[in-house]
């Protein structure tokens, strides 16, 4: 009864956490046990409702981190206040908000620091950084910054950074300075490659820390760290180019598909055959198909058609809208039902 999101692993592999939304209902933090004697069982972590996504497990899996986000325009306003990072014991308990910024979460080897990423757009770039607040949302140290990026990820084991600039790929060492540093391609100071061939986006590391994922479409790219740096043990004598290959995750769905006959009697009917025009006329549909149109007296209409009178409607083909942007969703969270869709359908958009 609700869609799913945002789902992620817990450090060993045997538990996911995710985000649920119900328009209805609104949303949960659940997870469920995928390994082990206790696999197939699932328990509502956050049960007030809510706006929530992108829920993270600490290094230790006892603590939970996830975002509260605001309501309204495709989603209900309701319960879409107090935004911002929350944390939980994984087991359960009363959720505590660490910091009022809207980011993507991570954490590194520490179980008490969380990473996160803001943007300070000035004009001349996006200049986002990416910076860490211990779990009371203090002690605050600003690590990587990058004049045209605009998503940061850190490695499990916190010793690699990847970063997407410009929609490409980037991987360099995670360094602990004491000071700010800036990264993109033509970095000179710390190691950086570029790992993507075109583009790429959704980035974050296996749980090894051994290699890093990225998407493109419905693509999933993989690169091995080993192929990025020479320095690492088990590195070739000559590195790979960009990755240019990957996994299609992608999957094609059965749609519906209306069952029975439908019979259409009466209405004008606007063809766009030229400047055809049939009045008083029919139109038969099976299905998903329009099997017959034309005069009423001259089409036969099937016996076990449910018939319909239209008179005095004008009926033509759908609408195309060659320019629509949505939106299909809202930070993630596609609702059940996008009255944006439903008022094309009301004004004749197919």
């Amino acid at each position: 009864d609700h869609f799913e999101f945002f789902p992620s692993f817990s450090p060993d592999g045997t538990q996911v956490a995710y985000a649920t939304w119900n328009d209805e209902k609104l949303g949960t933090i659940r997870i469920r046990t995928i390994a082990g004697p206790n696999a197939g069982q699932e328990r509502i972590v956050v049960k007030q409702p809510g706006h929530y996504a992108a829920p993270i497990f600490s290094a230790d899996g006892q603590t939970l981190v996830f975002t509260k986000l605001g309501g309204g325009w495709l989603r209900t306003p309701l319960w879409g206040r107090e935004t911002g990072i929350y944390r939980i014991p994984s087991k359960g308990g009363k959720p505590e908000r660490v910091t009022k910024t809207i980011s993507r979460a991570f954490f590194g080897p520490e179980n008490d620091r969380i990473y996160l990423t803001r943007r300070k757009s000035d004009g001349g770039g996006e200049n986002p950084q990416f910076y860490s607040i211990d779990l009371s949302g203090n002690e605050e140290r600003v690590h990587f910054t990058s004049k045209w990026g605009f998503d940061f990820c850190l490695s499990p084991n916190g010793k690699w950074i990847a970063f997407v600039e410009r929609f490409n790929v980037y991987l360099a060492p995670f360094i602990k300075t004491g000071q700010t540093i800036a990264v993109g391609p033509g970095t000179k100071s710390l190691p950086l490659e570029k790992v993507s061939s075109g583009a790429g986006d959704w980035i974050h590391f296996s749980g090894d820390s051994k290699r890093v994922h990225w998407s493109l479409g419905p693509t999933l790219f993989t690169r091995e760290l080993t192929n990025t740096f020479a320095f690492l043990e088990g590195a070739p004598d000559k590195l790979p180019e960009p990755e240019t290959t990957g996994i299609n995750v992608g999957f094609k769905a059965t749609h519906h598909r209306p069952r029975g006959t439908i019979a259409l009697l009466g209405g004008r009917i606007i063809t766009m055959n030229g400047d055809q025009v049939i009045e008083d006329g029919a139109i038969v549909i099976k299905g998903n198909r329009i099997t017959a149109i034309g005069k009423r007296d001259e089409v036969e209409i099937p016996a076990n058609a449910n018939k319909i009178d239209v008179s005095g409607q004008v009926i033509l083909p759908g609408f195309v809208d060659t320019h629509a942007h949505g939106a299909q969703a809202r930070n993630g969270i596609t609702p059940q039902q996008n009255w944006v869709d439903y008022a094309r359908l009301a004004f004749g958009v197919t």
